[in-house]
Protein backbone atom coordinates (compact mmCIF):
# COMPACT_ATOMS: atom_id res chain seq x y z
CA UNK A 1 0.00 0.00 0.00
CA UNK A 2 2.97 2.25 1.13
CA UNK A 3 4.03 1.74 -2.48
CA UNK A 4 1.20 2.68 -4.58
CA UNK A 5 1.28 5.87 -1.90
CA UNK A 6 4.53 6.83 -3.15
CA UNK A 7 4.00 6.59 -6.62
CA UNK A 8 0.71 8.38 -7.03
CA UNK A 9 2.56 11.03 -5.14
CA UNK A 10 5.32 11.05 -7.23
CA UNK A 11 3.09 11.24 -10.46
CA UNK A 12 1.25 14.18 -9.01
CA UNK A 13 4.14 16.04 -8.43
CA UNK A 14 5.46 15.34 -12.14
CA UNK A 15 2.21 16.44 -13.30
CA UNK A 16 2.25 19.62 -11.50
CA UNK A 17 6.29 19.78 -12.55
CA UNK A 18 4.67 19.92 -16.56
CA UNK A 19 1.79 21.48 -15.95
CA UNK A 20 3.95 24.49 -14.36
CA UNK A 21 6.09 24.13 -17.59
CA UNK A 22 3.24 24.26 -19.46
CA UNK A 23 1.99 27.56 -18.02
CA UNK A 24 5.29 29.44 -18.12
CA UNK A 25 5.78 28.69 -22.14
CA UNK A 26 2.32 30.35 -22.49
CA UNK A 27 3.56 33.10 -20.58
CA UNK A 28 6.52 33.07 -22.98
CA UNK A 29 4.03 32.89 -25.68
CA UNK A 30 2.30 35.93 -24.69
CA UNK A 31 5.47 37.81 -23.87
CA UNK A 32 7.09 36.75 -27.48
CA UNK A 33 3.55 38.62 -29.07
CA UNK A 34 4.26 41.53 -26.91
CA UNK A 35 0.94 41.35 -24.36
CA UNK A 36 2.52 42.18 -21.63
CA UNK A 37 -0.69 43.15 -19.67
CA UNK A 38 -2.26 39.24 -20.00
CA UNK A 39 1.61 37.98 -19.92
CA UNK A 40 1.25 39.51 -16.34
CA UNK A 41 -1.94 38.12 -15.12
CA UNK A 42 -1.06 34.28 -16.36
CA UNK A 43 2.21 34.43 -14.12
CA UNK A 44 0.71 35.59 -10.83
CA UNK A 45 0.42 32.62 -8.88
CA UNK A 46 2.98 30.44 -10.24
CA UNK A 47 6.22 31.78 -7.77
CA UNK A 48 5.16 29.11 -5.13
CA UNK A 49 5.18 26.45 -7.86
CA UNK A 50 8.27 27.46 -8.75
CA UNK A 51 10.50 27.48 -5.84
CA UNK A 52 12.52 25.24 -5.27
CA UNK A 53 12.08 23.51 -9.14
CA UNK A 54 14.23 23.35 -11.82
CA UNK A 55 11.82 26.27 -13.48
CA UNK A 56 12.88 28.93 -10.60
CA UNK A 57 15.21 31.04 -13.38
CA UNK A 58 12.93 30.63 -15.73
CA UNK A 59 9.86 32.31 -13.93
CA UNK A 60 12.19 35.37 -12.66
CA UNK A 61 13.57 35.40 -15.91
CA UNK A 62 9.72 35.71 -17.89
CA UNK A 63 9.00 38.49 -15.08
CA UNK A 64 11.75 39.97 -15.54
CA UNK A 65 11.08 40.78 -19.34
CA UNK A 66 7.28 41.02 -18.73
CA UNK A 67 8.91 44.20 -16.31
CA UNK A 68 11.35 45.30 -19.56
CA UNK A 69 8.58 45.16 -21.90
CA UNK A 70 8.66 45.38 -25.81
CA UNK A 71 12.53 45.94 -26.85
CA UNK A 72 11.54 48.20 -29.54
CA UNK A 73 9.68 50.78 -26.68
CA UNK A 74 11.28 53.52 -25.74
CA UNK A 75 13.14 52.73 -21.98
CA UNK A 76 10.40 55.81 -19.88
CA UNK A 77 7.62 53.21 -20.89
CA UNK A 78 9.46 50.55 -18.90
CA UNK A 79 9.70 49.65 -15.71
CA UNK A 80 13.05 48.64 -15.22
CA UNK A 81 13.56 48.67 -11.77
CA UNK A 82 11.30 45.29 -11.56
CA UNK A 83 12.66 44.04 -14.66
CA UNK A 84 16.39 44.55 -12.98
CA UNK A 85 15.22 42.65 -9.47
CA UNK A 86 13.92 40.07 -11.61
CA UNK A 87 16.84 39.42 -13.77
CA UNK A 88 19.28 39.39 -10.85
CA UNK A 89 16.76 36.87 -8.69
CA UNK A 90 17.61 34.85 -12.12
CA UNK A 91 21.42 35.43 -11.86
CA UNK A 92 20.93 33.99 -7.85
CA UNK A 93 18.84 30.95 -8.37
CA UNK A 94 21.24 29.93 -10.69
CA UNK A 95 24.23 30.92 -8.65
CA UNK A 96 22.74 28.30 -6.46
CA UNK A 97 21.83 26.09 -8.56
CA UNK A 98 25.20 26.08 -10.40
CA UNK A 99 23.49 25.99 -13.87
CA UNK A 100 23.49 28.56 -16.11
CA UNK A 101 20.68 28.73 -18.30
CA UNK A 102 19.09 32.20 -18.50
CA UNK A 103 21.88 33.93 -16.69
CA UNK A 104 23.41 35.17 -19.79
CA UNK A 105 20.19 36.57 -21.47
CA UNK A 106 19.57 37.86 -17.82
CA UNK A 107 22.76 39.63 -17.95
CA UNK A 108 22.54 41.08 -21.50
CA UNK A 109 19.36 42.93 -20.53
CA UNK A 110 20.76 44.08 -17.41
CA UNK A 111 23.28 45.42 -19.32
CA UNK A 112 21.02 47.45 -21.41
CA UNK A 113 19.15 48.85 -17.95
CA UNK A 114 22.45 50.16 -16.68
CA UNK A 115 23.40 52.02 -19.75
CA UNK A 116 20.03 54.00 -19.66
CA UNK A 117 20.41 54.81 -16.52
CA UNK A 118 23.79 55.82 -16.52
CA UNK A 119 22.85 58.27 -19.15
CA UNK A 120 20.96 59.75 -17.47
CA UNK A 121 23.39 59.79 -14.52
CA UNK A 122 25.69 61.67 -16.97
CA UNK A 123 23.38 63.91 -17.68
CA UNK A 124 22.01 64.87 -14.37
CA UNK A 125 25.48 65.30 -13.52
CA UNK A 126 26.90 67.37 -16.05
CA UNK A 127 24.01 69.86 -15.24
CA UNK A 128 24.65 69.38 -11.84
CA UNK A 129 21.34 68.28 -11.33
CA UNK A 130 21.41 66.69 -7.98
CA UNK A 131 18.24 65.94 -7.00
CA UNK A 132 17.22 63.87 -10.06
CA UNK A 133 20.73 61.79 -9.68
CA UNK A 134 20.14 61.32 -6.64
CA UNK A 135 16.85 59.73 -7.44
CA UNK A 136 18.81 58.05 -10.09
CA UNK A 137 21.60 56.40 -7.20
CA UNK A 138 18.73 55.77 -5.46
CA UNK A 139 17.14 53.47 -7.62
CA UNK A 140 20.03 51.21 -8.39
CA UNK A 141 21.07 51.14 -4.89
CA UNK A 142 17.22 49.71 -4.61
CA UNK A 143 18.30 46.93 -7.46
CA UNK A 144 21.29 46.68 -5.71
CA UNK A 145 21.55 46.90 -1.89
CA UNK A 146 24.54 44.79 -1.35
CA UNK A 147 26.69 48.14 -3.28
CA UNK A 148 28.46 50.36 -1.08
CA UNK A 149 29.37 52.59 -4.17
CA UNK A 150 25.85 53.21 -4.52
CA UNK A 151 25.00 53.99 -1.44
CA UNK A 152 27.87 56.27 -1.66
CA UNK A 153 27.01 58.18 -4.42
CA UNK A 154 23.62 58.78 -3.73
CA UNK A 155 24.99 59.55 0.04
CA UNK A 156 26.93 62.56 -1.95
CA UNK A 157 24.33 63.80 -4.24
CA UNK A 158 21.81 63.95 -1.45
CA UNK A 159 25.02 65.96 0.56
CA UNK A 160 24.81 68.52 -2.60
CA UNK A 161 21.30 69.02 -2.48
CA UNK A 162 21.46 69.81 1.10
CA UNK A 163 18.63 67.31 1.75
CA UNK A 164 20.06 66.78 5.24
CA UNK A 165 17.10 64.64 6.57
CA UNK A 166 17.51 62.73 3.37
CA UNK A 167 21.46 62.78 4.07
CA UNK A 168 20.83 61.67 7.76
CA UNK A 169 18.96 58.71 7.05
CA UNK A 170 21.54 57.88 4.32
CA UNK A 171 24.53 58.03 6.89
CA UNK A 172 22.61 56.02 9.51
CA UNK A 173 22.17 52.95 6.82
CA UNK A 174 26.16 53.22 5.65
CA UNK A 175 26.95 53.17 9.39
CA UNK A 176 25.19 50.21 10.27
CA UNK A 177 26.42 48.52 6.97
CA UNK A 178 30.23 50.11 7.06
CA UNK A 179 32.52 47.67 8.73
CA UNK A 180 36.27 47.51 8.24
CA UNK A 181 37.04 46.81 4.86
CA UNK A 182 34.82 46.38 1.49
CA UNK A 183 34.96 44.15 -1.31
CA UNK A 184 35.73 45.26 -4.49
CA UNK A 185 35.51 43.94 -8.12
CA UNK A 186 35.97 45.27 -11.31
CA UNK A 187 32.31 45.27 -13.48
CA UNK A 188 32.75 43.92 -16.88
CA UNK A 189 30.28 45.96 -18.57
CA UNK A 190 31.02 48.89 -17.09
CA UNK A 191 34.14 49.16 -16.92
CA UNK A 192 34.45 50.39 -13.51
CA UNK A 193 35.50 48.92 -9.79
CA UNK A 194 32.45 48.50 -8.02
CA UNK A 195 32.34 47.88 -3.87
CA UNK A 196 29.87 45.37 -1.84
CA UNK A 197 29.35 45.73 1.55
CA UNK A 198 30.04 41.66 2.09
CA UNK A 199 32.41 39.48 0.84
CA UNK A 200 29.62 36.97 0.07
CA UNK A 201 27.75 39.19 -2.40
CA UNK A 202 31.30 40.39 -3.99
CA UNK A 203 31.93 36.62 -4.44
CA UNK A 204 28.90 36.20 -5.82
CA UNK A 205 29.12 38.68 -8.44
CA UNK A 206 32.62 37.07 -9.25
CA UNK A 207 31.10 33.66 -10.06
CA UNK A 208 27.74 35.14 -11.66
CA UNK A 209 30.10 36.12 -14.35
CA UNK A 210 29.49 40.16 -14.20
CA UNK A 211 32.98 41.00 -12.43
CA UNK A 212 36.47 40.14 -12.59
CA UNK A 213 39.28 40.99 -10.60
CA UNK A 214 38.74 40.63 -6.77
CA UNK A 215 39.96 42.57 -4.06
CA UNK A 216 39.64 44.38 -0.68
CA UNK A 217 39.23 47.50 0.68
CA UNK A 218 40.56 48.98 3.89
CA UNK A 219 38.33 51.34 5.65
CA UNK A 220 40.13 54.26 7.14
CA UNK A 221 38.34 54.58 10.74
CA UNK A 222 38.37 58.75 9.73
CA UNK A 223 35.46 57.96 7.28
CA UNK A 224 33.20 56.19 9.91
CA UNK A 225 34.21 59.56 12.95
CA UNK A 226 32.97 61.81 9.63
CA UNK A 227 29.85 60.12 9.36
CA UNK A 228 29.02 60.33 13.03
CA UNK A 229 30.21 63.94 13.07
CA UNK A 230 27.82 64.69 10.02
CA UNK A 231 24.85 62.82 11.88
CA UNK A 232 25.43 64.57 15.19
CA UNK A 233 25.82 68.15 13.12
CA UNK A 234 22.29 67.39 11.60
CA UNK A 235 20.58 66.04 14.71
CA UNK A 236 22.07 69.27 16.37
CA UNK A 237 20.79 71.46 13.40
CA UNK A 238 17.87 69.90 14.11
CA UNK A 239 17.10 70.33 17.54
CA UNK A 240 16.46 66.43 17.91
CA UNK A 241 18.54 66.40 21.52
CA UNK A 242 17.53 62.85 21.98
CA UNK A 243 19.09 61.62 17.89
CA UNK A 244 21.80 63.34 18.63
CA UNK A 245 22.68 62.00 22.21
CA UNK A 246 22.26 58.33 21.13
CA UNK A 247 24.84 58.98 18.50
CA UNK A 248 27.11 60.76 20.06
CA UNK A 249 26.72 57.42 22.93
CA UNK A 250 27.91 55.32 20.14
CA UNK A 251 30.26 57.34 18.97
CA UNK A 252 31.87 57.14 22.19
CA UNK A 253 31.98 53.49 22.60
CA UNK A 254 33.25 53.11 18.87
CA UNK A 255 35.86 56.06 19.44
CA UNK A 256 36.90 55.72 23.34
CA UNK A 257 39.54 58.08 22.29
CA UNK A 258 38.18 60.88 20.40
CA UNK A 259 37.82 64.05 23.11
CA UNK A 260 35.54 65.77 20.56
CA UNK A 261 32.45 63.32 21.00
CA UNK A 262 33.18 63.33 24.47
CA UNK A 263 33.25 67.25 24.39
CA UNK A 264 30.18 67.67 22.45
CA UNK A 265 28.51 64.57 24.66
CA UNK A 266 28.75 67.29 27.41
CA UNK A 267 27.75 70.44 25.94
CA UNK A 268 24.65 68.22 24.72
CA UNK A 269 24.00 67.23 28.13
CA UNK A 270 24.16 70.72 29.44
CA UNK A 271 21.46 71.69 27.49
CA UNK A 272 18.90 69.16 28.90
CA UNK A 273 19.40 71.45 32.08
CA UNK A 274 20.52 67.87 34.09
CA UNK A 275 23.73 69.14 35.85
CA UNK A 276 25.11 66.54 37.69
CA UNK A 277 24.95 64.51 34.22
CA UNK A 278 27.10 67.23 32.81
CA UNK A 279 29.46 67.24 35.87
CA UNK A 280 29.91 63.47 35.07
CA UNK A 281 30.00 63.89 31.53
CA UNK A 282 32.50 66.95 32.04
CA UNK A 283 35.04 64.58 34.32
CA UNK A 284 34.76 61.37 32.23
CA UNK A 285 35.89 63.99 28.90
CA UNK A 286 38.58 65.64 31.57
CA UNK A 287 40.19 61.81 31.60
CA UNK A 288 40.87 62.41 28.21
CA UNK A 289 42.37 65.78 28.15
CA UNK A 290 43.58 66.63 31.68
CA UNK A 291 44.91 70.00 30.47
CA UNK A 292 42.08 71.29 29.19
CA UNK A 293 41.43 74.55 31.19
CA UNK A 294 37.81 75.79 29.76
CA UNK A 295 36.26 72.23 31.01
CA UNK A 296 38.06 72.69 33.98
CA UNK A 297 36.42 76.21 34.24
CA UNK A 298 33.10 74.91 32.98
CA UNK A 299 33.31 71.98 35.76
CA UNK A 300 33.75 74.94 38.18
CA UNK A 301 30.72 76.94 36.90
CA UNK A 302 28.83 73.98 37.24
CA UNK A 303 29.58 73.12 40.44
CA UNK A 304 29.53 76.33 41.92
CA UNK A 305 26.07 76.54 40.57
CA UNK A 306 24.90 73.58 42.42
CA UNK A 307 26.51 74.11 45.49
CA UNK A 308 29.50 71.80 45.33
CA UNK A 309 31.67 75.03 46.65
CA UNK A 310 35.06 72.33 47.21
CA UNK A 311 35.01 70.36 44.14
CA UNK A 312 34.14 74.19 42.34
CA UNK A 313 37.56 75.64 43.81
CA UNK A 314 39.48 72.07 43.30
CA UNK A 315 38.51 73.00 39.23
CA UNK A 316 39.09 76.82 39.47
CA UNK A 317 42.77 76.04 41.12
CA UNK A 318 43.56 73.23 38.44
CA UNK A 319 42.47 76.75 35.68
CA UNK A 320 44.90 78.92 37.49
CA UNK A 321 47.21 76.16 37.40
CA UNK A 322 46.91 75.80 33.82
CA UNK A 323 46.38 79.35 32.76
CA UNK A 324 47.29 82.49 35.76
CA UNK A 325 45.80 84.68 33.38
CA UNK A 326 42.30 83.08 33.58
CA UNK A 327 40.52 85.73 34.90
CA UNK A 328 37.19 84.40 35.68
CA UNK A 329 38.72 81.64 37.10
CA UNK A 330 39.91 84.05 40.14
CA UNK A 331 36.60 86.03 40.17
CA UNK A 332 34.35 82.80 40.84
CA UNK A 333 36.82 81.65 43.48
CA UNK A 334 36.82 85.14 45.48
CA UNK A 335 32.86 85.18 45.25
CA UNK A 336 32.78 81.53 46.52
CA UNK A 337 35.12 82.74 49.37
CA UNK A 338 32.94 85.36 50.71
CA UNK A 339 30.00 83.16 50.05
CA UNK A 340 31.01 82.37 53.22
CA UNK A 341 30.52 85.99 54.67
CA UNK A 342 27.08 86.03 55.39
CA UNK A 343 26.86 82.93 57.49
CA UNK A 344 29.65 84.18 59.12
CA UNK A 345 28.31 87.71 59.99
CA UNK A 346 25.60 85.64 61.63
CA UNK A 347 27.25 83.55 63.54
CA UNK A 348 29.23 86.60 64.71
CA UNK A 349 26.06 88.60 65.92
CA UNK A 350 24.76 85.39 67.79
CA UNK A 351 27.90 85.59 69.92
CA UNK A 352 28.56 89.47 70.58
CA UNK A 353 29.63 89.27 74.12
CA UNK A 354 30.57 85.65 74.44
CA UNK A 355 34.26 84.79 74.33
CA UNK A 356 33.90 83.07 71.11
CA UNK A 357 33.32 86.36 69.64
CA UNK A 358 37.05 87.68 68.67
CA UNK A 359 37.66 83.96 67.53
CA UNK A 360 34.93 84.06 64.91
CA UNK A 361 36.31 88.26 63.70
CA UNK A 362 39.10 86.98 63.42
CA UNK A 363 37.53 84.05 61.08
CA UNK A 364 35.54 86.75 59.28
CA UNK A 365 38.69 89.06 58.94
CA UNK A 366 41.24 86.11 57.31
CA UNK A 367 37.96 84.89 54.85
CA UNK A 368 38.45 88.64 53.62
CA UNK A 369 42.54 88.36 53.52
CA UNK A 370 41.73 84.98 51.44
CA UNK A 371 40.13 86.34 49.23
CA UNK A 372 41.49 89.64 48.40
CA UNK A 373 44.64 88.33 46.27
CA UNK A 374 41.98 86.67 44.13
CA UNK A 375 40.18 89.68 43.17
CA UNK A 376 43.65 92.05 42.97
CA UNK A 377 44.92 89.02 40.05
CA UNK A 378 41.22 89.41 38.39
CA UNK A 379 41.53 93.56 38.34
CA UNK A 380 45.28 93.46 37.75
CA UNK A 381 44.41 91.18 34.71
CA UNK A 382 41.52 93.43 33.59
CA UNK A 383 40.06 96.68 35.37
CA UNK A 384 36.63 97.00 35.80
CA UNK A 385 34.12 98.56 38.18
CA UNK A 386 32.38 95.51 39.11
CA UNK A 387 35.83 94.05 40.16
CA UNK A 388 37.01 97.71 41.68
CA UNK A 389 34.04 97.97 43.75
CA UNK A 390 34.45 94.79 45.53
CA UNK A 391 37.98 95.31 45.94
CA UNK A 392 37.49 98.55 47.46
CA UNK A 393 34.80 96.80 50.05
CA UNK A 394 37.29 94.20 51.10
CA UNK A 395 39.93 96.64 51.84
CA UNK A 396 37.71 98.49 54.69
CA UNK A 397 36.54 95.28 56.11
CA UNK A 398 40.08 94.39 56.78
CA UNK A 399 41.02 98.34 57.57
CA UNK A 400 42.94 98.81 54.44
CA UNK A 401 41.30 102.58 53.81
CA UNK A 402 44.82 103.41 52.13
CA UNK A 403 44.34 100.48 49.52
CA UNK A 404 41.14 101.72 48.43
CA UNK A 405 41.57 105.03 48.54
CA UNK A 406 44.07 104.19 45.59
CA UNK A 407 41.92 102.49 43.41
Amino acid sequence: MKKITTLILGVSVSFSVLAQKKELKNVEKLIKRSNFTEAAESIKGLESLSKGTEYESYYYFLLGKIAFGDEEEASEEKDYPTAAVNFYKTLDVEYKAEKQKYSEKAISYLNIINDSYFKKLGDYLKKEDYKNAGDVYETLYNIRPERKDLLENLLNCRINEKDYPAVAKITEKMLKLLGDKTFSAFNKHTLRDNEFFKKEDRDKAIKEATHITPGEIVVDKAVREEYYNNLILIYDQQGNIEKELAKLKEAKKEFPNNVRFFENYASVIYKTGDKEAYIKAVEETLELDENNKNLWYNLGVISQNIGNTEKAVSAYNKVIALDPKYRNAYINKGVIIIGQEQEIVEELNKNRGTKKYSEIKDKLNNMYLEAIPLFEKAYELKKDEEVRSNLKALYKAVNQPEKAKNL
